[in-house]
């Protein structure tokens, strides 16, 4: 990353993909490959293991989104046994969030937005209609009565009329993603939702 410059100076390394030996000790790397985070260690010991480790959405040492997936290398002659760990880091751009944008949708202020759980909180990890950027926006209390996301967390597929982040009353939705721990959330305002009737 950066401009060149006629001096040696080594690149700041953002994302990647590297193969490890099963202790995640690198044998190969791309160049702009950065040592591997605590986190990122935790994903791979969890390849390692035999399953598909992530590094969730967060913000990278480039302060940019970034995102971590270790996978398992297994042996050609033996399927059972793991032999290293693939692990790859990239930056989320904005394309992954244009995908949430409705095509031809009428109600200009319906929202589609991706939630993840911590313990006690649901975090908004893509931009919200309020201008928020992704994870910029404080985290807000399971607890909260009547919140649209915590409602989608703990009945995906189910639809109710609850308040959005913003404190709006909505008529919601939402289900979980298959391959990461995230939910799509999708919200209309109950008072452009009934307009019409």
């Amino acid at each position: 990353r950066g401009a060149n410059v006629p001096a040696n100076v080594a690149r700041l390394g953002v994302a990647g993909i590297a193969l490890t030996d099963i202790a995640g000790e690198p044998l190969v790397k791309t160049g702009g490959m950065p040592p591997p985070s605590p986190e990122l260690r935790q994903a791979m010991a969890v390849a390692a293991g035999g399953g598909e480790g992530l590094y969730d959405l967060h913000m990278g040492t480039s302060n940019e989104l970034t995102i971590g997936l270790a996978v398992p290398i297994y042996a050609v002659q033996d399927e059972s046994q793991i032999i290293g760990v693939a692990v790859g880091l990239k930056l989320v751009s904005e394309e992954l969030f244009s995908r949430l944008v409705q095509p031809g949708e009428t109600v200009e202020s319906a929202e589609t937005y991706l939630v993840r759980a911590t313990e006690s909180t649901v975090e908004f990890i893509s931009p919200l209609a309020d201008g928020s950027a992704p994870l910029a926006r404080n985290p807000l209390s399971l607890d909260r009565e009547g919140l649209a996301s915590a409602f989608v967390l703990e009945s995906p597929g189910a639809s109710a009329i609850k308040t959005n982040y913003a404190g709006v009353e909505v008529l919601t939705t939402g289900r979980k993603l298959a391959r990461a721990p995230w939910y799509l959330v999708r919200t209309v305002p109950t008072a452009a939702a009934l307009k019409r009737s």
